[in-house]
């Protein structure tokens, strides 16, 4: 760390952003309070319709109370790009996201 975006970082990684000392996916300990780390995005991961208790890039959710923790749900009509996550994952399905991702095109 610290990046800013995914522009700081090498090759394939993203930029992971933080508020505090949240968990960072492929990462172990706690690192610096709001620093935000390079990760390598983990791969969409497909759970099952009417699933709940979703992880970071797990599917298929219909709403934000479908995720984990501060996880969003990103909605998609086909098989759209899921911000922080690789992978095509199953046509129009939602896919948990980062909660710093609020508001973005959800």
């Amino acid at each position: 760390g610290d990046c800013d975006n995914d522009d700081d970082c090498n090759d394939d990684l993203v930029c992971w952003n933080r508020n505090a000392l949240e968990e960072v996916p492929g990462c172990a300990g706690d690192g610096t309070v709001r620093w935000d780390y390079c990760v390598v995005p983990p791969t969409l991961r497909d759970v099952g319709l009417d699933a709940s208790g979703l992880a970071l890039c797990e599917g298929d959710c219909d709403n934000d109370d479908d995720c984990n923790d501060d996880l969003v749900c990103w909605h998609r009509e086909a098989l759209e790009e899921v911000p922080g996550c690789t992978g095509d994952g199953t046509v129009a399905w939602g896919y948990c996201v980062g909660g710093t991702l609020r508001g973005v095109g959800l």
